[in-house]
């Protein structure tokens, strides 16, 4: 079960941590059927297939809208034994955007599967408020033993979707925690979203505003030093 006491053993890098909560934003794992819907909602030219919607704020759009090629990492990792996760980072000019995709997460693995077909993936970006799109189609740098790599991972199974919901979680701060202490460039801010269905992708984001908000409360206590009445 996830709990946020186990990042409270170092003060420093919970501190560090539970800061970049604040800089997590929402993302949503599309269906072909449900970007052909985002496509005429928008009145927007969408590629077929899977994508990725993520909503960011004007500044954080606009730098990913500078760069429409932007150079993509792309890796598998696991932070929790037999749930791997692949993980896209997009370094732009300001920012640097981490998209965390569960493998276990219903459609991921056929996400997986045109990513590895094509190469290539789409994001769907919002603005806050609904005030813009912009649509990027990126490739995937990836190499040859991908596809049977990904094929072939064990995935644990889930005995229930709270379970799922909180072993997405826990990898999204450990993706976070990872980030922060290894950025090629610390002066570019990280922007973490894990990628989850549509009725998963909220409760994370709330998930991860109220583990910084409990967590800085815990801190505060744990830094002050009052004196005992007896």
């Amino acid at each position: 079960m996830f709990n946020i006491s186990d990042f409270l053993s170092n003060l420093e890098t919970t501190q560090h941590l539970l800061d970049r909560c604040y800089d997590f934003r929402g993302a949503v794992l599309l269906t072909p059927d449900e970007m052909a819907l985002a496509a005429r909602q928008r009145d927007m030219a969408l590629p077929a297939g899977w994508g990725i919607r993520t909503v960011l704020n004007a500044e954080e759009l606009e730098d990913l809208y500078h760069d429409r090629q932007p150079k993509v990492r792309v890796s598998v990792q696991e932070w929790l034994p037999d749930l791997p996760c692949l993980t896209l980072d997009v370094p732009c000019r300001h920012y640097h955007f981490l998209w965390v995709v569960p493998f276990w997460e219903e459609g991921a693995r056929e996400w997986l599967e045109s990513l590895a077909a094509q190469g290539r993936f789409t994001l769907l970006v919002d603005a806050q408020g609904g005030t813009r799109s912009i649509a990027m189609s990126s490739r995937a740098p990836l190499n040859d033993d991908f596809e049977a790599a990904f094929k072939a991972t064990h995935v644990q199974p889930m005995a229930s979707k709270l379970e799922s919901l909180e072993a997405m979680v826990m990898s999204g701060f450990r993706a976070m925690l990872d980030r922060t202490s290894s950025l090629p460039d610390p002066q570019r801010e990280l922007r973490t979203m894990v990628v989850a269905r549509d009725g998963h992708a909220q409760p994370i984001l709330e998930t991860f505003l109220r583990s910084a908000d409990v967590g800085k409360l815990m801190l505060n206590l744990a830094r002050q030093d009052k004196p005992v009445c007896h």
